[in-house]
């Protein structure tokens, strides 16, 4: 009976949520919008909507439907935000970026709370726990120290039944590559697919930069890092799931517990 009420529950909010149109405006600014005829429109808009479903899986993975606080971490010009707050009506949704811009457009432009993220993911907290935190396209471009670091933060961010969901790049990242777009030139994405063919993680930082780039990781090595947070269970995982190549994780609380078991 609980399941069922469960999934009712998510099913009315996606219904309720298809029938709200979220904010249309897209700033001048945001670079995940390549090019502002119809068809880039139509990706843009259709990306914030895969997130939204994606969340929904999520929360049903965590058996819950009410979600009283949410984080958009990064939160960009707002292509997964304002679906989130259309879809979340009675949350309180908060954006964080490190991008001041973004974070100016996005309270003006979708009346929600902002965070600038600190540079350091481990020096980082919030005022409180999250129940959802949507983490979308960041442990992408990370070198592993920052990324084992922000899984952390990920974890300790979350409220006592929080999920968080989380993209990366994982084993159909080097086919993109090959025969889809270009993540990075040739040579430099080679550096990074050395190391994930390895070692299961490889990165290689873009042109000019040391912070972020191009990170590849596989399933294997992804959930280990979660497996190693303290206080994590480990919802789902499943690949080529975001925008048709971002595999996606989806972690939480109440802790496994395993000396219950």
């Amino acid at each position: 009976m609980f399941e069922q009420r469960l999934i009712s529950g998510l099913a009315e909010r996606l219904r309720e949520y298809s029938g709200r149109e979220p904010v249309q405006t897209v700033a001048d600014r945001d670079e995940m919008l390549i090019e502002r005829d119809e068809q880039h429109l139509e990706h843009y808009f259709r990306v914030g909507r895969e997130a939204i479903e994606l969340v929904a899986e999520a929360l049903a993975l965590a058996g819950r439907n009410r979600v009283e606080t949410a984080l958009d971490l990064p939160c960009g010009y707002g292509r997964v935000l304002r679906h989130l707050v259309s879809f979340l009506a009675e949350a309180h949704v908060v954006g964080c970026d490190i991008d001041e811009a973004c974070l100016e457009f996005c309270g003006q432009t979708f009346g929600v709370d902002t965070v600038r993220c600190a540079d350091d993911f481990g020096a980082m907290s919030f005022d409180a726990g999250y129940d959802l935190i949507w983490c979308g396209s960041l442990l992408t471009h990370l070198p592993e120290r920052s990324f084992r670091s922000l899984l952390a933060l990920l974890a300790r961010s979350l409220s006592e039944r929080g999920v968080a969901v989380a993209t990366l790049h994982g084993r159909y990242s080097p086919e993109v590559q090959a025969s889809r777009f270009k993540y990075l030139p040739d040579a430099d994405f080679e550096i990074a697919e050395r190391g994930f063919r390895e070692r299961g993680f490889g990165f290689a930082p873009y042109p000019g930069q040391e912070r972020f780039g191009i990170a590849l990781a596989r399933p294997s090595f992804v959930l280990a890092a979660v497996e190693a947070l303290e206080g994590i269970r480990i919802l789902g995982y499943r690949e080529r799931a975001w925008d048709d190549h971002q595999d996606v994780v989806v972690f939480g609380k109440p802790p496994i517990r395993l000396e219950e078991s």
